[in-house]
């Protein structure tokens, strides 16, 4: 039972009693009460002879439908990470970790200036903070995320390296 995973009822729906057949609905009785998987099933419905079980599973259309309908202006495409170019961790919803996804970075694209290069510097790391943030269960406002310099612009970091080692 999905309610109260720690009851131990078992739920048979037969039907209207004009319609059953007593020597099937005696078997299904048995293979309602018999263990045959893992996955204890506790509720079933026994239609035209033929025993059912009542799992409950989400219909990701279903939920893509409802998500687009009660928020209607979050529109996540799926797309492959290594085709949608610079990105970076999102989250709708402080607390709902489903709505976590990657949020893709538009940017102008720019050269560097003569002289200097871009350096495409990816670090990943969370820590207990970051996941609590997620999570909503955090007081702070900010995470240990830092934010990517523009395209064009080098950090600071290399900075000091790129002026001494490549000219003024």
């Amino acid at each position: 039972m999905l309610e109260q995973p720690s009851l131990r009822f078992y739920v048979l729906d037969i039907g209207p009693l004009g319609k059953i057949e007593p020597l099937f609905t005696f078997s299904n009785i048995g293979r309602a009460l018999t263990v045959f998987d893992d996955i204890d099933d506790k509720e079933f419905i026994q239609i035209d002879e033929i025993l059912y079980t009542s799992r409950f599973r989400p219909d990701f259309q279903m939920n893509k439908q409802f998500r687009r309908h009660e928020g209607g202006k979050y529109h996540i495409q799926m797309e492959m990470l290594s085709m949608s170019g610079p990105a970076r961790l999102a989250i709708i919803q402080p607390g709902a970790t489903s709505s976590l996804h990657f949020q893709q970075i538009r940017e102008v694209s720019t050269s560097p200036p003569p002289g200097l290069i871009d350096v495409n510097l990816k670090a990943v790391s969370l820590n207990a903070k970051d996941i609590y943030t997620m999570g909503g269960h955090v007081e702070t406002r900010t995470g240990t995320a830092v934010w990517p310099q523009p395209w064009g612009q080098p950090s600071a970091a290399f900075r000091w390296r790129m002026s001494c080692c490549h000219g003024p």
